[in-house]
């Protein structure tokens, strides 16, 4: 069943049932996993260690996940949230996963129609992709070299997809502020690096926008003032504003199921924070089967599930303090 998406005169009231329906998904994850805690996820959730759980856990934990959108089999289209001609944000990540979100609008006939605003593809220039990102990028027919970021897969992701008219990369007057809540500004009153935002062609003569995920790092590889999901929603409601796209324009990022229950929390604070409808679409594990090449589809991968769920625990709180002031 899908989920129904929030409508833009009960944006309040949807809040409150995300909320309420993570945070009971959360007080049932820890109860079967007690006494351990649910761990937060590293930057590449395909390498998390998971728990150790037995059979019975597992099962436990996958059911009280799927209310949340864990390991649904089908895609969750735009047109399936009723969010058809959105601003829409491919979320990046490993070269498989983008190439499912890509599928996921591509195969949505309701966009051929009524097509998306902008679509923007969100990776990080500063993420190296690791040796098995590569073999995946090479498995679906990308160049793909050790040292190559995510930023360079996106941009070779859309290259290949059905559809994609490139043009003269052209970047837009934008960026966003780090150390300023992420407000989008002039580029020249930012720190952010240059061409932030930039056109690269079109699809179906909707304008393709790469986006950097900035951040400030340290020598040492870490890092702090990434935008998270939520943020990133938030960003490109406020690059909405700028670019006079309607208010009543909504903001979607398409993602994996496997996050969808994360996700959906940023989604809702994103809205709560701008004003704007955000919502979110994901694929499937037949989608993601048919991107690689694969038979028929696999479960969700269990070790990333108590991340996952880690991660809801901490937006949920998050979500909390923004309904106290609601």
């Amino acid at each position: 069943m899908i989920d129904r998406e929030p409508q833009l005169n009960s944006e309040l009231q949807y809040a409150v049932e995300v909320y309420a329906k993570s945070n009971e998904a959360i007080r049932q994850a820890q109860a079967i996993i007690a006494p351990a805690t649910l761990p937060l996820p590293g930057e590449v959730r395909a390498a998390d260690a998971g728990l150790i759980l037995d059979s019975d856990q597992e099962k436990a934990l996958r059911s009280a996940a799927s209310e949340l959108g864990f390991g649904r089999y089908e895609n969750r289209t735009l047109s399936d949230i009723g969010c058809q001609g959105a601003v829409v944000v491919i979320e990046g990540g490993q070269p498989h996963k983008i190439a499912a979100e890509l599928a996921v609008l591509m195969s949505d006939p309701a966009t051929q129609d009524d097509r998306p605003a902008y679509i923007l593809l969100a990776a990080s220039p500063y993420r190296v992709i690791g040796a098995n990102e590569v073999v995946s990028a090479q498995n679906i027919g990308l160049d793909a070299t050790n040292g190559d970021t995510e930023y360079d897969i996106v941009q070779r992701v859309i290259a290949k997809t059905i559809g994609f008219e490139p043009e003269p990369p052209e970047a837009l007057a934008y960026s966003y502020d780090i150390n300023d809540e992420f407000k989008i500004k002039p580029q020249d009153e930012t720190t952010a690096s240059p061409e932030t935002f930039v056109a690269v062609g079109r699809i179906n003569e909707v304008k393709v926008l790469l986006m950097k995920i900035e951040r400030e790092q340290h020598e040492d590889g870490t890092y702090c003032k990434q935008p998270d999901s939520a943020a990133t929603m938030a960003i490109v409601s406020q690059l909405a504003d700028s670019l006079n796209v309607d208010a009543r324009t909504p903001v979607v990022m398409v993602t994996s199921a496997t996050y969808q229950a994360s996700r959906q929390v940023d989604a809702v604070r994103a809205g709560l924070q701008t004003g704007r409808k955000c919502g979110i679409a994901s694929y499937g594990t037949a989608q993601l089967a048919i991107i690689k090449g694969e038979a028929s589809p696999n479960p969700a991968p269990i070790n990333q599930l108590p991340a996952e769920l880690g991660k809801v625990k901490v937006q949920v709180q998050k979500l909390e303090s923004l309904l106290k002031l609601a």
